[in-house]
């Protein structure tokens, strides 16, 4: 393997050479770790010599009849599949087997490794590893073992502990990586015989004088002796003591520390002393230097107490060193006192200072004094020398006094809802406040009084009562505040500010109302004072209740008259008279507007330039208009018509034309159409006929006359196809026929393609506000009518219900509908208060709105009214009795499992009416206000870190109810299931390995050794597939049930139990499975025992080959193990059992009858027998005169009766059910009785003959021995060099008739070969000799 390696990088150095080295010219910032846009591939190149080939003659395979590929080609061709790299089989004339392949480099070792396994002959070697020994040559987690056999191509079976020979390692592969596995094992095990490890058990009140003062002792001893010691801290109640390292150091470090332990045994005496349980800590010294300096002076060493109750501590140490000790211990208890001082917590801040300022003063020269200020207590404590400390007690009460003159303090009951206010916009008014030089310190939530009403006022005592004075007139304020909406158009807004001759209308509530803020839409960016407004339409009056009120009056009055002087119609000047109109007619034109009070507004820009808007009140405006019509007249050749049309051609209002007669006007040049009378435009006529409306045309004569032509067309086609009806509906439904942004009235024009005119909001006459026009085709308008008319009357049919509701809920309110709809509540209309929306965007306004009543209404029918205040009812009771529980998680695996569940959280929150929320980061210091959903108590030495937390709102009985019913189901546990500590093997390994492995027996029983190629490729293609179609139970379980299995330690004692995690639902199910299987197990059990049935068949050693030979068909016949012991030190096969547990056999192959020599052999199975004999596919002779033989076995032999020497005996030992093994021992033993009668001649044939008499393949010797009914035995290859084994030696065994025939037969065949090959004299006469 060594040089396929070396050949590789050769060829890759010769096509590929490497690239010269150079630094980097400047450091490269590493960003991360970046993944290759390629994957780098490698070549290597495998050579195989013929000797080690498994498959040799396989290249003739290709002649046979519907062969396409030969048996290592089709290996190859799979190994390239699986592992996806590129391969190429090539065979020199020497029959050198090359195979080059190419790939990733990881692939490409894996596909190499497989190459040699499958391609090359494997040999099996044994190898003694002491016990201790093998979990070093294991590593951790199997590495080192994967590592020597990645490197040395091998495979490396470690024992089991309850093996019978587990010190036995066994390594398969070439004999190469064989050598090479074989010398690193041997460095490993060379390593770890040097290493020891001690566990010494030493009491804990000895480890001090071990350690010495600050470890001095074993630090000396470690580095001395160049061991690892490993002492329990104090804290941990251990007695065990473990030195590790080189086995001279452990020695010797072992030694040190058992003496110091016996004479401290000897010597030690205790003494008990009370100490004040707060001193301890001093006597303690930072990090242990207080006891480690009494130790390292007196030798004593010094116990505190671990329990808060206990005040005795324990001095251990010999008898003339202990009053030493204790007066130390006395002295250091005594040397630092602490005293407290009474402080309020507000002056904290100002004794320590900014940075710690004023602290570091105070200790300015005493820098061993200590002093700490409790939180949210008033104490101050003093700690350190007592001469000292009572210098640093008389500055802090002489700085305290100085405070207490000079630091005022003061509250003042504020409710909680007036807070912002104190505040101000971005801090603004407590700022101000800031300014008389105190402190105002709002309630904290941190300090648990978020729901106290006091603010405390700190400073200045002269600041302090003037910032109380103002805070109190801030709040006495805001508790006499009222604020009123008016909702105005934003038109009249702009009137009202707006300028008329120096003054606006608006001013006049300023000047008479000074208390009263007006709070406009659009001020909200630009003036500080005021507050955003929900929409555009509302302004808010704010100040004093009585002056709110008569400004609110005074504000409606206003807006009657702003309406009422502000009124607008549009009036079209012909542009031929537009510059003299404007020009030098003006005069005329301004004494018509300022006789008639009006103004003149000229057209917008893009607007048409004729339009001209007079504004002023109504009756000023006509009579201004008709005057400067009169004015046009006279100007401009100019022709008035009065016409009459259906109001069907109209369908707006105020001014404006229907597209109809636009059009008309956008024809006719010049023409200007309006109504003759606006209060009449709406006048109906007949119920069934269309009503008429009179239209005044203006213009020139030639266009008058043609938009009168229009006009008649229209009135013709109008009357055939359009009609129109009226519907009375009261003008509060308008709105809501209208719909939100006309949706509903859209729709219905839409639906019934009709037109709907609706009044003018403003319409003063009561009869006309209520009619609405329909304009249509007259089967749409039929249709249209009828709707309407059902709508309007389920409409005063409806009744209206207010739900009296608190402010602080109504946002919950609307957030519960939302998350939890209701069908109830969708069938009527719920019309929610502007509280919520309003007072967000306006917290000034939070004061008023939260003591006026607010109200939810309901509209709809009765039924459906009745119906949905009650679920309204009890959505309100839920608001009020919502909690908000939280459920601490320990187990990080529960919020990963609600992680998973997420989309299952969803259907639980509607179910039960909860909202549920979960997070992974959580404070652990909060541990303890959490309630849990665990019932055991709290253990807080068991206390586990708070992985997440679980956040659940709602009713206080649904929130346990979906914990317990919908959470806890999704949450896994652990629970414990009774199994036999015997059968927790079978949990983790697969069902399929004792199935495959008796299947793998049972092929190569059956299999003939001539057929030994295919059966080597057949068998682990089964095995492979058995094992990856089953599972092991425990992964069986994992998947079915979703069920994790962990077993307990495997040495503990009475653990016949194992442990299961999941859902509460899928461990019971895996309880029943675990059940049946447990059945199984145990007639597995009994079974394994009946076949576990053992006899033992005892003949001679010379057999043994004989033996071995019919074991394959003894095992396939009668179903049993066969396992042989020849009395060496390794056995022929390897067994593990005993009488009370199950034992797999593992028996080698058919090992032929036929005697080839090595070279023509194509069993690559080898059976390693003994140290000296080896069966390599054929039957070795066994030469008993070998001197060596007789040295190593004269002092175990045994003598007979006679005085001879007994013939050496082996054993076979069969295994299986009871009436099995019977039958085989019937059958071996006469077989051993035929092999008794047997004799066995040995012939002097020279070497050189032997490949001739054995033929190619074995065919010639294998007639030989079926035409005479013989055994014979060529000597091996392997030993012909051998001093224990003559080359020329063949046995020939049979009985005694055929034996003399075939001798005679071998002796003529080997003289006519050394005739016709001329062999020397010597051979010749040495062969004439034999015969």
């Amino acid at each position: 393997m060594r040089e396929n390696v070396d050949l590789s990088s050769q060829l890759n150095e010769q096509d590929f050479p490497a690239l010269p080295k150079a630094g980097l010219s400047r450091p490269v910032k590493v960003i991360g770790a970046l993944t290759p846009s390629y994957q780098a591939k490698t070549t290597e190149v495998l050579e195989i010599p013929f000797e080690e080939r498994r498959f040799v003659n396989n290249e003739e395979d290709n002649i046979s009849a519907g062969r396409r590929y030969n048996v290592q080609s089709k290996i190859c061709m799979e190994i390239a599949r699986d592992t996806n790299v590129e391969m190429n089989l090539n065979s020199s004339k020497n029959h050198i087997l090359t195979v080059a392949i190419s790939g990733e480099p990881s692939r490409v070792a894996e596909a190499k490794r497989r190459v040699v396994a499958e391609l090359q002959q494997q040999e099996t070697v044994r190898i003694s590893v002491p016990v201790e020994c093998r979990g070093y040559l294991i590593g951790r987690k199997g590495e080192r073992l994967q590592e020597l056999e990645s490197s040395t191509m091998t495979r490396i079976s470690i024992p089991p502990h309850n093996a019978l020979d587990p010190n036995v390692v066994i390594v398969t592969g070439p004999r190469r990586g064989i050598l090479e596995a074989e010398g690193l094992i041997y460095e490993i095990v060379r390593k770890q015989s040097q290493q020891a490890f001690e566990r010494l058990s030493i009491p804990k009140i000895y480890h001090p004088f071990i350690c010495g003062p600050n470890n001095q002792i074993v630090n000396d001893l470690k580095s001395r002796t160049d061991t690892k010691i490993n002492i329990p801290p104090p804290n941990v109640s251990v007695d065990e003591i473990t030195v590790s390292g080189k086995r001279e150091g452990v020695t010797q470090a072992v030694k040190e520390i058992q003496a110091i332990y016996n004479e401290r045994l000897e010597t030690t005496k205790t003494i008990t002393v009370k100490v004040a349980r707060s001193q301890h800590r001093i006597i303690f010294g930072q990090r242990g230097s207080g006891i480690a300096d009494i130790l390292a002076q007196t030798g004593v060493s010094v116990e505190l107490p671990v329990d808060d109750g206990n005040e005795e501590i324990v001095l251990r140490g010999k008898p003339e060193d202990l009053g030493r000790a204790l007066t130390m211990v006395y002295e250091r208890a005594q040397s630092t006192m602490t005293e407290e001082i009474e402080a309020p917590n507000r002056f904290h801040r100002l004794l320590i200072g900014r940075g710690g300022s004023k602290l570091t003063e105070l200790l300015e020269g005493y820098k061993r004094v200590q002093v700490s200020f409790g939180d949210n207590t008033d104490r101050i404590s003093v700690e350190g020398p007592c001469e000292e400390v009572e210098v640093i007690v008389e500055r802090l009460k002489s700085r305290l006094a100085e405070l207490q003159a000079t630091v005022a303090m003061a509250t003042v009951k504020v409710d909680p809802k007036y807070y912002r206010h104190i505040i101000g916009k971005q801090g603004a008014t407590i700022g101000r406040l800031r300014d008389y030089k105190v402190r105002v310190r709002l309630p904290d939530s941190d300090r648990g009084d978020a729901f106290s009403d006091e603010i405390v006022i700190e400073g200045d005592p002269v600041g302090v009562e003037k910032a109380k004075l103002e805070i109190q007139q801030l709040v006495e304020r805001l508790e006499n505040e009222k604020c009123k909406d008016a909702i105005i158009d934003p038109h009249i807004q702009n009137l009202l500010r707006s300028s008329m001759n120096g003054t606006s209308y608006i001013r006049t509530i300023y000047e008479t109302f000074p208390q009263v803020r007006i709070i406009w839409p659009e001020n909200d960016a630009n003036d500080s004072m005021f507050e955003e407004n929900p929409t555009k339409s509302i302004v808010q009056l704010r100040g004093d209740r009585q002056q709110v009120d008569a400004a609110s009056e005074k504000l409606n009055k206003l807006i009657k008259l702003v309406k009422e002087e502000n009124y607008r119609q549009e009036i079209h000047i012909f542009k031929e008279i537009r510059s003299s109109f404007l020009g030098r007619e003006y005069p005329r034109v301004r004494k018509i507007l300022e006789d008639t009070q009006t103004r003149l507004q000229n057209p917008n820009v893009g607007s048409n330039p004729e339009i001209f808007t007079v504004i002023g009140r109504e009756e000023n405006v006509r009579r201004a208009i008709e005057q400067l019509e009169e004015l046009q007249k006279k100007l401009a050749t100019v022709k008035e018509v009065t016409v009459s049309i259906p109001s069907a051609l109209t369908t707006k209002f105020a001014g404006d034309q229907a597209p109809s007669l636009r059009s008309i006007c956008e024809q006719c040049e010049g023409v200007h159409i309006r109504f003759a009378n606006n209060n009449n435009k709406n006048t109906k006529g007949q119920s069934n006929k269309l009503s008429h409306m009179e239209i005044i045309v203006l213009g020139p004569e030639k266009e008058v006359q043609q938009a009168c032509a229009l006009l008649d067309l229209l009135n013709a086609r109008v009357s055939q196809l359009c009609a129109e009806e009226i519907v009375h509906a009261n003008p509060r439904f308008h709105g809501i026929l209208i719909g939100r942004h006309a949706s509903n009235i859209t729709q219905f024009r839409r639906r019934h393609n009709v037109e709907l005119v609706f009044p003018d909001r403003f319409e003063s006459d009561p009869k006309s506000a209520c009619e609405i026009r329909i304009v249509g085709t007259k089967s749409a308008v039929s249709e249209a009518k009828h709707e309407l008319e059902g709508v309007v009357k389920s409409l005063e049919d409806e009744v209206e219900k207010s739900i009296p509701v608190d402010p602080s809920i109504l946002k919950g309110i609307n957030q519960y509908r939302r998350n939890f709809p209701n069908p109830d509540l969708e069938t009527v209309r719920v019309i929610m208060p502007r509280y919520n929306n309003h007072v967000q965007s306006n917290p000034e306004n939070s004061t008023e709105h939260s003591t006026e009543p607010l109200y939810i209404k309901l509209i709809g029918s009765k039924a459906c009214v009745e119906t949905a205040a009650q679920v309204l009812q009890q959505i309100i009771k839920d608001m009020q009795e919502q909690v908000v529980q939280e459920f601490p998680f320990t187990d990080p695996n529960h919020i990963s499992v609600l992680e998973r569940n997420r989309s299952h959280l969803p259907e639980l929150e509607r179910l039960y009416r909860v909202q549920i929320r979960f997070s992974r980061s959580f404070d652990n210091s909060d541990f303890d206000n959490l309630s849990t959903f665990d019932e055991r108590p709290v253990n807080q030495s068991e206390f586990h870190p708070v992985s997440g937390i679980l956040v659940i709102t709602g009713v206080q009985e649904r929130i346990n109810q979906v914990f317990e019913e919908g959470i806890k189901p999704l949450l896994p546990i652990e629970e414990t299931f009774p199994v036999p500590q015997e059968f927790h093997r079978n949990l983790i390994v697969t069902s399929s390995d004792t199935t495959t492995r008796e299947q793998s027996r049972r092929s190569l029983r059956g299999n003939n050794s001539s057929n030994s190629n295919k059966r080597n490729n057949n068998v682990p293609d089964q095995v492979t597939n058995i094992t990856a179609e089953t599972l092991s139970k425990a992964m069986e379980i994992r998947q079915k049930h979703s069920v994790n299995i962990r077993l307990p330690p495997q040495h503990a004692s009475g653990s016949d139990y194992i442990f299961l995690r999941g859902t509460p639902a899928n461990i019971e199910a895996a309880k029943v499975d675990l059940a049946e299987w447990l059945q199984q197990c145990e007639l597995m059990k009994a079974d394994k025992i009946a076949r576990s049935y053992e006899a033992v068949v005892e003949f001679p050693y010379r057999f043994l080959s004989s033996i071995l030979s019919m074991r394959a068909d003894i095992c396939s016949k009668h179903d049993v193990g066969i396992r042989v012991d020849t009395g060496g030190s390794s056995s022929t096969t390897t067994t593990t059992s005993n009488n009370n547990k199950s034992s797999v056999v593992l028996k080698p192959s058919t090992p032929s009858l036929s005697s080839m020599p090595e070279d023509s052999s194509n069993d690559n199975n080898s059976t390693e027998i003994s140290d000296d004999i080896t069966f390599c596919g054929i039957s070795k002779p066994i030469v008993e005169d070998s001197s060596n033989n007789d040295n190593n076995n004269n002092e175990n032999e045994e003598l007979s009766s006679t005085g001879l020497p007994k013939e050496k005996q082996a054993k076979i030992i069969l295994r299986g059910y009871q009436e099995h093994v019977s039958a085989a021992k019937i059958e071996l033993e006469n077989t051993i009785n035929k092999l008794l009668a047997e004799v066995t001649e040995n012939l002097f044939i020279p070497v050189e003959t032997h490949a001739r008499l054995i033929g190619a393949r074995g065919n010639a010797i294998q007639k030989v021995m079926r035409d005479y009914n013989v055994r014979i035995e060529f000597p091996s290859k392997r030993n012909i060099n051998s001093a224990n084994e003559d080359g020329n030696t063949v046995l020939v065994t049979g009985a005694p008739e055929n034996v003399d025939q075939a001798c005679d037969y071998l002796i003529s065949k080997a003289n006519e070969f050394i005739a016709q090959s001329g062999l020397s004299n010597t051979r010749q006469r040495l062969f004439e000799e034999e015969i």
